[in-house]
């Protein structure tokens, strides 16, 4: 989860062969649900349905009056003309690990603005800048973020005991 403007820079897989491998590059499709709900169901599952979710590529955010200078793969739109924004998204990416057995580490490099919270199938693996257990409620933006940032950028360690061999979310 993501919340507004965030741009996602990869994930690398580090091997027992000291080699890194990009398993989710900073061009790579996603999906994302942008709406004044939360999804239902468990959309943070890899069996959870999202072909009704939009699909984007690469940095995904909002371009405001502050920052039209930052060039956006996937501009995600206001609600209502230039000022109104629902308060969260939600994204989602499969991707593939062949052999967990030969993963000795997965990073995860990302930059969000204002706050995020990261799932690997379906836990929670860190949150940044978000009160415990909020993400979708009928709170005011002021009340959701703790402090207020813009374009953080933070390195994330993901246990491998999270991953799975085949798809992971």
């Amino acid at each position: 989860v993501l919340p507004k403007k965030c741009e996602f820079v990869k994930w690398e897989l580090s091997t027992f062969v000291e080699s890194n491998i990009d398993v989710i590059d900073n061009i790579s499709q996603w999906k994302y649900h942008y709406a004044d709900s939360a999804p239902s169901g468990n959309w943070k599952g890899i069996d959870y349905d999202d072909s009704t979710w939009e699909v984007g590529y690469g940095r995904m955010g909002y371009n405001s009056n502050k920052d039209k200078e930052k060039d956006y793969d996937t501009k995600i739109p206001y609600v209502a003309g230039d000022s109104s924004k629902y308060i969260t998204a939600y994204f989602r990416k499969v991707f593939n690990i062949e052999d967990t057995s030969e993963v000795k580490n997965i990073t995860a490099d990302i930059t969000y603005d204002d706050g995020v919270a990261i799932y690997v199938n379906g836990k929670e693996i860190t949150r940044f800048n978000l009160p415990d257990d909020s993400l979708h409620k009928e709170l005011k933006y002021s009340d959701t973020t703790i402090s207020y940032y813009d374009d953080l950028k933070d390195e994330i360690i993901i246990k491998t005991s999270l991953l799975k061999n085949g798809e992971n979310i």
